[in-house]
Formats: C-alpha cells, structure tokens, sequence
C-alpha cells in the first residue's frame, strides 16, 4: 500500500503539469463559439479541477494516515523486539542456574537469591506486557485487517505462553531449592528457615502472577499505581505531539512550497499552514507536560526510566526542529505567494499580448466578411460583440498589468533576506529558552544546585541582552513596510513581530523574576543553615555546662557560682527563644517551597533542632532548680550544724573545763548533781544530732557522690566532737560520784 501511494503520488505529480496547462488556457471565441459554449467549457473545467483537488486531497490525507501507522508500527516493533529480547535473556539465563545436586549450603542460598531477583524482575517487567496489548490495539485500531490482527494476537499470546513456562521453571526451581534446603543439616537451620521463608514468599507471588493472567489485575502498592498513571500519561502526550509533528511536516515539507503554482492552490496551502501554527500553542503545552512527567519518572524511578528520558530528549529536538521549520514557513509566506503571484502576472500578460495579433486578425475578418456579405446575410450585428470583446481584453490586460504594479511595490517594500534568516534564529533560540524554563527550577533544594540553577538563569539573561541586538534589527526592518507595503501585509508582519516582542519580553520578566525568586530562597536557605549550625553550636557548648560535676554540697560559694550560671543560662534562653521561633518560621517557609526530598530533609533538621531545644531547656530549668534546692538545703544545715557545734563548744567550758572546788559534803554533792544535769542535758541533744545526721545523709544522696565530701566531713566532726563531750561528762561524773 506504501509504494501504491508512492507510485500515485508521482503520477499525480506527473499529470499536474497537465492540469496547469488547462488552469492557464484562454477561451478564444472565434466564428463558431458563443456565450453558451464558453460557458459549457468553464463548467467543465470546474469539474475538472474540483475532481482533481479532491483526488490530490485524498492522496495527501491517505499519505498522512499511512506515516502515522508506520510509525506506530515501528514503535510497536521497537518495543516487541526489546522485550522478547529480554525474556530470552531471563530464560537463558532461568535455565543456566542449577537447581540439582547442590551440597552446600551457600549454593543453595545464593541459587535461590537469583531466582528470587528473577522473580521481582519479572514483576517489574509486567507494565510492559500491558503496554504491547495496549500498542497493539491501537495499531489494529488504525489498520483495520483481520490478517495483521491474527499476527499479532499470535506473537501476544507468544508471549504470554512464554511468560507462563518461565513462571511455572522458577515456581518448580524454587520448589525444589527448598526442599533441599528443608533436608539439609540442622545445624544449618538459620539458612534453612531463611530460605524456607523467601521461598514462601516466591510462592504466593507465583499464585499472584497466575491471578492476574487470568483476573484484573489486583490493588498495588500507591506508588506503582502513580507511576503507571505517569507512564500512561507520558505515552499519551508523546503519542499526540509526535503525530502532530508528523501531520504538520508532511504539509510543511510538500513540494509546493518550491514550485509556482495558482493563487487558490497557493491559498489552500496557507491555510493548512495557519492550521498548523494554530495547534502550535495546544500541543506545546502537551510537550511541557510530557517533559515534566518524564522528569517525574526518572528522579522516582533512576536507571528504569531512561527509556522514558531519552524519548522525551528526542521528541523536545525533534519540536525544535519543527518549529524552525513552521517559523521558516510561516515568516517566508508574504514573499513567496507575491514572487509566484507576479510570476504568474508576468505570463498572464506575456500571453495576452501575444493574443493581440489574433485580435487584430478578427477586426481583419470582420471587414472581409462585411465586403463578402451577401443580400440575406448582414455581418454587422458582429460589430457589438468585436467591440466588447476588444474593450474586454484591453481591461483585462489593464488589471494585469495593474496587478503586477503593485505586486512589484509590495515585495519592494518587504524586508531584505537577512530579516528572515533572523527572526527564524530568533525564534528558534526563544523556543530552547522556554524548553528550559518549562522545567521548574525555583525550587528550594541543596544550595549547590540552587546556585548552579541561578547561574544557568544568569547566563540566560546575559543571551537575553546580546540578542536585543536583534530585536533592534527587526523593529527597525520592519518599519518600511509599515509604511510602504499595503494593509494586509502590515498586519501580517506587525502581528508576527508583535507576537515575537510578546515572547521576548515575557521571557525577560520570567528570567527576572526567577532570577529574584531563587536570590530570596536562596538568602533564606543560608540564613536558616547558618542559624542552625550557631543555635547548634550553642546548644552544644551549654551541654558541656550543663553535665559539669556539681560542686560540693558543702561549698556555697561554688554552689553560689554555678546558680549564677544557670541563671545567666536561663536568660539567654528566654532571650534565644525569639530566634528559635524564627528558624522554625523560615524553616517551615523553606518546606513548603522545597521539592518533595529537600523537605523531608528540612522538616528532619527541624524535629531534631527542637527536640535537642526542649531538652537543653528542660535540663537548665531542672539544673537551676536543683543548684538552688541545694544551696538552700546547704546554707540550713550548716547553720545547724554551726548551732550544734557551738553549743558543744559551750558545754565543754560549762562543765569539762570548770574546776569543781568542794570543801564539804555539801558542796560536794551540789557538784555532782550540776554534773547529773548537765550529762542529762547532753544526752538529750543526742536525737538532735541523729535527725542532723539523717538530714545530711539524705541530703547528699541526692547528690552526685562528688559533692558528698565537703558537708560529710563537717557532719563526722559534729558528731565525733558530740560524742567525745558525751564520754568526758559521763567519766567526770563518775570521778566525783566515787569521792
């Protein structure tokens, strides 16, 4: 069917030089022609060419549908070929592992770990199976032929057959792995379990896999299912813009854009044009959208996506491309329809003039035939329609000649070859500049990609100003035709300078604004950063404070020190707890502008700072709480103790280092009673010192066992120095009762 087409292509190529001919043909109307018989020639060569436009229009769509089937069909082949080689691959490579006479363990383990890894493998590869049925309806879809459809049905189930016989080998391979393993020794048993597990699992994905050859597909993990819906996606846009391409560069590159051809020819042509162009916008968004969804897949997916890479890849060259060609098309319109129109002007008058003779000649006949007139027959009614005639062909050939006039004064007035060679560049470079800036790339990431990011905007900018030479160039090109050229042509050339101006200036506000955009996200990225790192580093230095030794229990004066500490610690927290604030504002600002990963990070960095904030916080509070409990607790006992021990000294000078002088029995007896009541008096303080003591024991538990020393060593000199004025009383009283 191609190479039909091909041949009646070139036959209507070949028999279109006939059909010119007869389009350039000039009713003569001679002796025997009337109104009547001119009027019968041109309807039959109306009919004529509206049965040949419609053949030509036929033929073209028809070549249109046969371009994009092939191309579906090389996709489809494309994609067949590289998945039978891969399920070759994966059955070659199924059969080469051995699954018999295994004796080691690690053998086994490392067997069975392949076939597992074959078996996720082919769940992976399982989209493709639908992608191909999927093709492939949509090529029966476009073909239409019951022999191409029993073809590939056949090569599907193929397919099909061979994806269950390598399902059912791993299921028997693996079936017979685990038995070896289940005989295998006991001391092994970790192993055993292990693989016994993984084949259980390998198991139920069999029974899934077979589930699914024979039911819909079931529930998949949310993932997979946005990266098929992706994929679909992908393969729609793709599909679409690449037929658009297709469509449009068959019209785009037709021959009749070097050839002469009629004004009506030359019209229908402009309008498949103008159709293009007005598609144009419609299937570059769809672009966009195909190129961010490959983006998707590739930073989802890595190394699987790269199939889905490179088409985008090539499908963004091939639209550049196209676009040069539609802008090329386009911008040499007014020039090539007003050469073929002066041309054919030209012709016209060339033929015209050389009719003037004939002219000539019929004046001639109709003098002879007025001196051969016969009695009956007058000629002289032929006067009237020579007359009209005549004038008819001198206005015709006016108009002609008047025509050419102002073809000549309208390519005059358009702009020389240079403006065309320009804007065609120009328009290619703003196409590549809004690919590029179709991607988004304000987003806040790592700050190295940010910067290189606000670098490739950079350089961008400084195209932007060595191409306003450009610009200029065309503004002021464009201004003679402005106001020499007619009506219609102005409006052509301002609309397309105007749309080109739009563009350029859309595209430096976008460039300036991305430009600021990424300055302030960056501003605030490395405030936040630095921030962190100092409230860190703050953070870190108060954790060394904080886990000091405590002093001495007994030692107010550094138990007095570190409270001032603390306290001054305590401040600068209600101080710090504004800028606290403000990190986590910043932060969660950054969040919300940041790609996907980049705020998981952001958001990881701030659980951390805050929770080593509420820590450093609630340690400080407790330590200030703790350092004042303690001094409190300090200042009270000594004072106790300083109480005691100078009641001790007292009672010491009362009743040890006093001299008893008696001279009497009675004076006797008095001092041994003033003793009694003061060895009472003493031995009363005794539960005094005991909850003394307990105080302090219970007070320096609490402490770390640094700070026990200081206020134990003053609790064993109270109570040694107790008990020793306890002995000396009790042996004095004794002397003084024996005398």
């Amino acid at each position: 069917m191609w190479f039909d087409l091909q041949l009646l292509q070139e036959d209507l190529e070949l028999e279109q030089v006939r059909v010119n001919s007869l389009t350039h043909m000039v009713v003569v109307v001679d002796e025997n022609n009337g109104d009547s018989a001119t009027a019968a020639l041109e309807s039959k060569l109306q009919v004529l060419g509206d049965r040949w436009a419609a053949i030509c229009r036929w033929t073209e769509e028809r070549w249109i549908l046969l371009q994009e089937i092939l191309l579906k069909w090389q996709h489809f082949t494309n994609e067949q070929c590289l998945f039978d080689s891969w399920l070759t691959q994966k059955e070659d490579l199924v059969r080469s592992i051995k699954t018999s006479n295994l004796k080691e363990q690690a053998e086994i383990v490392a067997c069975q770990r392949r076939l597992t890894t074959i078996k996720s493998e082919l769940e992976v590869k399982r989209p493709t199976m639908d992608k191909l049925c999927s093709m492939s309806q949509d090529l029966l879809s476009s073909v239409k032929n019951k022999d191409v459809a029993c073809k590939l049905e056949a090569r599907l189930d193929s397919f099909a057959q061979r994806w269950d016989r390598l399902l059912q080998s791993l299921e028997l391979s693996l079936a017979q792995l685990s038995s070896s393993i289940t005989a295998s020794q006991q001391t092994e048993v970790v192993h055993s379990v292990t693989t016994t597990t993984v084949t259980k699992v390998s198991r139920e994905k069999v029974a899934a896999l077979r589930q699914t050859r024979e039911s819909p597909p079931p529930q998949k993990k949310r993932q997979v299912v946005v990266d098929s819906e992706l994929r679909k996606r992908f393969d729609v846009d793709f599909t679409e813009v690449h037929s658009y391409m297709t469509r449009g560069e068959a019209i785009l590159q037709s021959p009749e854009f070097s050839v002469s051809r009629k004004d009506g020819s030359i019209q229908e042509l402009y309008d498949k044009v103008q159709a293009i162009e007005r598609e144009r916008p419609e299937k570059y968004r769809k672009l966009q959208e195909a190129t961010r969804t490959a983006q998707t897949l590739v930073e989802q997916e890595g190394t699987r996506a790269e199939d889905i890479a490179q088409a985008a890849e090539q499908l963004n060259q091939r639209w550049t491309g196209f676009c040069a060609l539609l802008a090329e098309r386009l911008h040499g319109w007014p020039i090539k329809p007003s050469y073929a129109v002066l041309y054919q002007c030209d012709e016209e008058i060339s033929r015209l003039s050389s009719l003037q003779p004939q002219v000539e000649l019929l004046e001639t006949r109709l003098k002879e035939l007025k001196e051969e007139k016969e009695a009956e027959e007058d000629p002289s009614f032929l006067d009237a329609d020579i007359s009209a005639f005549k004038e008819h062909y001198e206005k015709v050939l006016e108009d002609l000649r008047a025509r050419e006039r102002q073809l000549q004064l309208v390519l005059e007035s358009l702009p020389p070859a240079r403006y065309k060679e320009t804007i065609a560049a120009l328009l290619a470079w703003l196409q590549q500049c809004e690919a590029k800036l179709a991607v988004p790339s304000t987003a806040v990431t790592e700050y190295p990609i940010m910067e290189q990011r606000l670098q490739d905007i950079q350089a961008l900018q400084v195209s932007v100003e060595e191409h306003q030479g450009e610009i200029d160039y065309l503004t002021a090109a464009v201004e003679p035709v402005f106001q020499k050229a007619p009506p219609d042509i102005c409006q052509k050339y301002r609309a397309e300078l105007d749309g080109i101006l739009a563009r350029w200036r859309r595209l430096g506000t976008t460039l300036t604004d991305s430009a600021q955009r990424l300055q302030e996200l960056m501003a605030k990225l490395m405030q936040f950063e630095n921030d962190v790192k100092t409230l860190k580093k703050w953070m870190a230095d108060v954790d060394v404070f904080l886990n000091e030794e405590w002093p001495a229990l007994g030692d107010s004066e550094a138990l007095e020190k570190q409270l001032e500490q603390c306290t001054a610690l305590v401040n600068d927290i209600h101080t710090i707890q504004p800028s606290v604030n403000g990190i986590n504002e910043v932060g969660l600002y950054l969040k919300k502008e940041a790609e996907p990963p980049f705020a998981i990070h952001i958001q990881k960095e701030l659980d951390s700072l805050n929770a080593q904030w509420e820590m450093v916080c609630k340690q400080a509070y407790a330590k200030k709480s703790a350092l004042k409990g303690g001094l409190d607790k300090t200042m009270a006992l000594r004072k106790e103790m300083q109480e005691m021990q100078e009641w001790i000294n007292q009672a010491e000078e009362d009743y040890l280092e006093r001299d008893f002088t008696y001279k009497t029995p009675e004076e006797l007896r008095k001092a041994v009673e003033e003793l009694k009541k003061g060895q009472e008096e003493v031995h009363s303080k005794e539960i005094k010192v005991k909850l003394l003591t307990d105080s302090v024991n219970s007070f320096i538990a609490k402490a770390p066992p640094t700070a026990h020393d200081a206020l134990r060593s003053e609790l064993d000199v109270l109570v040694a120095n107790y008990q020793r004025l306890c002995s000396r009383l009790d042996g004095k009283c004794k002397t003084l009762e024996v005398q």
